[in-house]
């Protein structure tokens, strides 16, 4: 948590209010507030709609890790900290990363041959407390984001 609020993209996106994509949002874990352009989903005794909800935030969070993983497999620049001051400059390496390995496998590269990474994590396990709320609009961006699921 204190890594987010200390970061380029915190100071960003709530201090001076930037979207990259206005709109959307980053779908965090249990451990991260939650506000309107960083969801997280729901805790404590839920109804059936926010059980929904959280089996669909988990399920997308976790294709997105997944391809992040495969990303960072083949791209030796991913697998340590971004070293840009911008959160452009920073997505543009990401984007070049997509473009480069959608080339790859385009030629049949599937990158099955590149050496394994050590000390990759298996999964990522949810934190179980919700982190506390940073504003009085942050549960707004949620609870209209769970309107899907009712």
């Amino acid at each position: 948590m204190q890594v987010l609020r200390e970061s380029t993209l915190w100071e960003e996106f709530e201090t001076r209010g930037y979207r990259i994509f206005p709109g959307s949002v980053i779908l965090g874990d249990a451990g991260y507030p939650n506000n309107d352009w960083l969801i997280t989903p729901f805790s404590g005794q839920l109804d059936r709609p926010k059980e929904r909800f959280n089996t669909a935030h988990t399920r997308t969070r976790n294709g997105v890790e997944r391809c992040f993983g495969v990303l960072k497999h083949r791209f030796y620049s991913l697998q340590n900290r971004i070293r840009f001051q911008s959160v452009e400059q920073a997505s543009k390496l990401v984007q070049c990363a997509c473009i480069l390995h959608n080339l790859c496998l385009m030629e049949n590269d599937d990158g099955l041959d590149l050496p394994e990474l050590e000390n990759e994590p298996r999964g990522l396990p949810d934190i179980q407390q919700e982190a506390p709320i940073v504003s009085n609009q942050a549960g707004m961006r949620r609870q209209q984001l769970l309107q899907h699921f009712q």
